[in-house]
This record gives structure tokens, sequence and C-alpha cells, in this order.
């Protein structure tokens, strides 16, 4: 894939913020898979609850459900207050530390948060909280300082840190649960009881992650970039930089780099975080040429 192929350098309205027409992001996909097991839940199954996970199914074997209790919500308020905290925070994060990273959070925060909750206590589990907060406490871990303007309530308009909100959540969170677990109240419809257990879980899933594992994560892949680039520049494989004809003879040709292709191949797969030092400046370096070149234009 060239330089000029990258849907994100193409001067095109086409894409929306999920990706347009031509590809859905990961957490588009989310969102949408979630919202069709909602709707198969309510018309198919008449709102009847399948997929479930407890503790007794559990240890029978069905390792599957701490998968599956992810994408099955009790109502719709249930759905749409995860949703929003997907699409929300989803965005950020994917951004900032790629798809498949995105996904280990999301999945491993959703089983960690079930293990933590079924470890103490017992009943039917259902819903993504628990991913959705291992996803917001990662984006928190890694942009603690970021200020963002939101309605609380949808009515309130506030200011605060991710690091503020996450705190915050996590806080009201601990005292639900210490306050459930003694009978004091609940705010949950019908009598309900809501697994805060698991979204704490989440939430500490989200934080280790992004302090321990992706280090370490990004670590291995500039090691092996390492090498693969001293195999490039010394070994057999050695290749340079090469340049697209023109059909204007005066005209100045395109700058394509295979270093730079590699660069924006792993910006689009892991986010600009996982660049190194060296990455960033050959990637400002080949930016300053190419608006030279556009300026002469």
């Amino acid at each position: 894939m060239g330089i000029y192929d990258r849907d994100y350098l193409r001067d095109s309205d086409e894409d929306t913020v999920f990706g347009g027409p031509r590809g859905w992001s990961v957490v588009t996909w989310l969102l949408a898979v979630n919202t069709v097991v909602h709707l198969v839940k309510v018309l198919v199954f008449d709102g009847e609850a399948f997929g479930t996970l407890n503790r007794g199914q559990l240890l029978g074997g069905e390792v599957w459900r701490l998968v599956t209790y992810m994408f099955i919500h009790n109502d719709w308020l249930h759905l749409i207050m995860n949703m929003l905290i997907l699409w929300f925070a989803g965005q950020w994060l994917v951004r900032q530390v790629g798809t498949r990273a995105f996904l280990v959070i999301y999945f491993g925060g959703g089983v960690v948060g079930a293990l933590a909750h079924l470890a103490f206590l017992d009943g039917d589990m259902m819903g993504a909280s628990a991913a959705c907060m291992a996803v917001f406490t990662a984006l928190a871990t890694l942009m603690p300082e970021r200020v963002v303007a939101f309605l609380l309530f949808f009515i309130i308009p506030i200011q605060a840190r991710f690091k503020t909100m996450a705190l915050i959540l996590a806080g009201i969170e601990l005292l639900l649960f210490l306050s459930d677990q003694f009978g004091l109240f609940t705010f949950a419809p019908g009598g309900a009881r809501v697994a805060h257990l698991a979204h704490l879980g989440g939430m500490l899933f989200g934080f280790l992650f992004v302090r321990l594992l992706l280090p370490l994560a990004r670590r291995k892949d500039r090691d092996r970039e390492k090498k693969a680039r001293w195999k490039i520049r010394f070994g057999a494989r050695r290749v340079v930089d090469a340049e697209v004809a023109s059909s204007n003879p005066a005209a100045d040709k395109p700058f394509v780099s295979t270093d730079v292709d590699a660069i924006l191949d792993k910006i689009s797969a892991r986010g600009m975080q996982s660049l190194t030092e060296e990455e960033k400046r050959v990637l400002q370096r080949s930016s300053e040429k190419l608006a030279k070149r556009v300026n002469r234009k």
C-alpha cells in the first residue's frame, strides 16, 4: 500500500467517524452487534435472556458464556448507557492503542469483571458494563489530564479530566457495591442486582493493562521492528526509497518511502503512541518534504 492510497491521507468527505461506507471500525461493529443481539432478544425471544452467565454454568464448563454474557442486556436503558460509554471512550482508545490492543482491553475487562464478581457473588450476569468500564479506564490511564466537556445526566454541562472522571466513577461503584451488600439501597430498576464488583474488576483490568501489559507489548514491537530495519538496511533484503513516475516531467515526483509506508501501517494498527522517537522523526521529515512539494504546486 502506497502513502497516497491510505484513507486518512485522501481528500474526501465520504468517510464518517466510524469508517464510512468503505468499512466499519471495531467500535462500530461492537455497537452494531450489541444492538442486533438485543433486538433478537426482544423480538425473537420475547425479552427472555439467553447467553447469560452464573457460577454454576461456569463451573459446569460453559466457559463461552464469559463472552456471550457481554452481548446480553437487561433492557434498552441498560444497552444505551453501555453503548454511550463505548462510543465515547472507544473511538479515542482505538486511536491511541490500535484495534488489537483495544479488543484485548474490551474482552479482557469483560472476562476479568465476570470472574471478580463470581468469585464473591452469584446470580445471572449480563451486559457489557465491565468491558466498557475497562475501555474508559484504559483511556483515562493513557490520557489522565485530557479535559473533556459533556452533559451530566444529559442536562448539566460540565468539564472534567479523564483521571477525575475515572476516580469518581470508581468511588461510586465501590460505594454502591458496599451499600448493596449491606442492603442500604439500590438504584437498579425493579430491585435488580447490579454487578458493581464486575464493573470494578473491568476498571482494574483496563488500568493494569495500560500500566503493565501495553508497555511490554510495545517494547517487543520496537525490538522486532528494530531487527527488521537492520535486515532491510544491511541484509540481503535491502530496500531503497522508491519514486513514482510523473506524467509531467517538470513536476516534482511524489515522495514515497518504504520506511514511511511501514510507519503508517503501524499507526493504523496500533495508534500514534506506538511510534518510537526515530519513527516520529522520519514521519516528520517526510511530512515536511511532502508539504514543500504541495506548496510548490
